[in-house]
């Protein structure tokens, strides 16, 4: 196994390397793509019964912050802190956990933003699934247990264990190239 694929397969980059570009502009691009709609839901929903903020720029000004600044986080230009978000889950009245992804949902678009298209959504939710599910072996082969469990969990998207284990090592192989190139 080359040294690149074996980063991918064994070294938890979205920890290791959160600090660090390309990885933490995918982390941050990532976690803004996931919140970004559901804050324009809750702007939306708060026009329709006409309540405010209604829109962005009303959420700056709720929020005590430049218009600007609030489109960088909201376009993943800028990370969003943690007070941010809870501040426009307050002013928004919705759960925190709608601006939070879990996971694997964070770790598979980040994932996706660092293979540039080069990988498909199904092979970034195998790769993320078989990296987060406690697989115990990466060389030279994959978990056949692990490959199988997740054959259950995104059902009818590989015919085969082979071709769900062939998706993982293709992205390990994509994400591996990436992060080798000094992420």
């Amino acid at each position: 196994m080359g040294d690149n694929l074996a980063l991918a397969l064994q070294e938890r980059w979205w920890v290791e390397r959160r600090n660090r570009p390309p990885v933490q502009n995918a982390l941050v691009t990532a976690h803004s793509r996931f919140w970004r709609p559901q804050v324009e839901a809750a702007l939306a929903a708060n026009g329709k019964q006409h309540r405010e903020p209604s829109n962005w720029a009303k959420l700056a000004e709720a929020l005590a912050m430049d218009e600007p600044n609030l489109w960088r986080r909201r376009t993943g230009g800028s990370k969003s802190t943690l007070r941010d978000l809870l501040a426009m889950a307050t002013i928004l009245q919705v759960s925190i956990h709608q601006l939070v992804p879990d996971a694997p949902t964070w770790i598979e678009q980040a994932t996706l933003i660092l293979c540039a298209g080069t990988i498909s959504p199904e092979e970034a939710r195998a790769y993320t699934l078989y990296r987060l599910g406690g697989a115990t072996c990466h060389n030279p082969h994959l978990d056949q247990a692990a490959i199988a469990d997740i054959r259950r969990q995104i059902p009818g998207c590989f015919a085969s264990s082979r071709d769900a284990e062939a998706a993982i090592l293709k992205t390990a192989a994509r994400l591996g190239e990436r992060l080798g190139r000094g992420a």
